[in-house]
């Protein structure tokens, strides 16, 4: 019954998104053509306060407008309506109106976007709703010249037509990693790297341990750390061998694990603090044992963290900075290395004193917002309307 209702209103759904682009098809003459008022308008594809929309899409408002630009972050949902979501996973009723309101909000920038020089879209123009074709974003496209779509992860691996017909509509396609450039520009020429970056605000100074043990950290999600279950009988093996070798890991619920010497903390406990736990680590490992479509085009925040933090790493391959080199900047793991490379950091405080400085050092370089803010403005070409502002704004002879 409930798979009946469920296609009922998908399909319903989908009958009213037709009905809205054919009519604003229609109307694509009266939107084209707006006098240009502001540089970029950005729209994220999470929710207002997720980290993956505004690390990458509202990070840089002040930059901007400091510079004279206009940015504008336009968030088509918010928290309540992720927690609305979540718990209507048996009520299509709540779950559909969530999703027509996340439609009804993007639908009111359409008669907007030719005030804007660029348009820069995470994923998709409008968020959730799992739709299996680049409608929307065709739209758009005709509305505006100069629409850029953003991706940092493998978003063509649940829906393939989306996302590569986005790409091949887009204007120009911005990347977080060097292999979704690769994958994506043999639809669209126009595609770019532009490396992830993360603020640094909230790091402390890395702790000094008086008991001389080495801390091994790692943290991520309650699927990811499946991967440490497949390294565990090698990290065992090192803390058997090291008795001064501590484990901590940060999870919600992490599966079982039997290492010795583990500590496992959970993020919105109140005394724990994750910028005290991780300035405290010695090593840092990034386990992604698969190396499937998304473990190769993700971005791996643990591992830029580990970079800002002076941390040194190991990594399987491709969850990494292109910047890093194996074995200068960081360590590179095959499924079956973990210990060896571990190892050569625990026996050796140098190693890992300068391999962390290099880390740091590759961060500061291509990861921070005011480097990457740099390669932003040269995709953008933004000097162009800059200039054109400032022409307007000079007197005539």
């Amino acid at each position: 019954m409930n798979t009946l209702i469920e296609r009922i209103f998908y399909h319903l759904y989908l009958l009213l998104n037709f009905i809205v682009l054919r009519y604003y098809y229609l109307r694509i003459p009266f939107f084209r053509n707006k006098k240009i008022k502001q540089s970029i308008l950005a729209l994220p594809y999470t929710p207002q306060g997720w980290p993956g929309g505004y690390d990458r899409m509202d990070a840089w408002t002040t930059m901007f407008k400091t510079e004279g630009y206009s940015y504008k972050v336009e968030y088509a949902w918010f928290k309540d309506d992720s927690q609305l979501l979540e718990k209507s996973k048996l009520s299509p009723l709540r779950r559909y109106t969530t999703y027509l309101k996340i439609l009804s909000t993007r639908l009111k920038l359409l008669p907007t976007l030719g005030q804007y020089e660029h348009v820069w879209v995470q994923r998709a123009f409008v968020p959730m709703f799992p739709y299996k074709d680049a409608y929307f974003e065709r739209l758009i496209s005709k509305i505006h010249p100069n629409i850029i779509y953003d991706f940092y992860d493998a978003d063509y691996a649940s829906n393939f037509n989306l996302v590569m017909n986005t790409v091949a509509v887009g204007n120009k396609v911005t990347v977080a990693t060097a292999y979704l450039r690769n994958k994506f520009v043999e639809r669209n020429q126009q595609t770019f790297l532009l490396r992830y970056a993360i603020d640094t605000n909230a790091f402390k100074i890395k702790k000094q341990d008086a008991a001389n043990t080495i801390k091994i950290g790692w943290m991520g999600s309650p699927e990811n750390a499946k991967n440490l279950q497949k390294i565990e009988s090698q990290l065992q093996q090192l803390a058997t061998e090291f008795d001064n070798v501590r484990f901590s890991f940060v999870c919600r619920k992490l599966p079982s694990l039997e290492l010795k010497n583990l500590e496992v903390k959970t993020w919105g406990i109140a005394e724990f603090d994750y910028y005290d736990w991780l300035a405290s680590l010695d090593i840092g490992i990034v386990p992604f044992v698969t190396a499937d479509e998304r473990t190769k085009a993700k971005i791996s925040m643990k591992g830029l963290e580990f970079m800002a933090q002076g941390i040194p790493m190991v990594t399987s391959d491709y969850v990494h900075s292109d910047q890093l080199v194996n074995g200068t900047s960081f360590f590179l793991s095959d499924n079956d290395a973990w210990y060896d490379q571990l190892k050569k950091l625990v026996q050796d405080t140098t190693l890992r004193k300068e391999m962390g400085e290099r880390a740091l050092d590759v961060f500061k370089r291509f990861h921070t917002y005011p480097e990457v803010y740099k390669k932003f403005k040269e995709i953008l070409k933004i000097e162009i309307y800059k200039e054109k502002v400032l022409n307007r704004s000079q007197p005539s002879d």
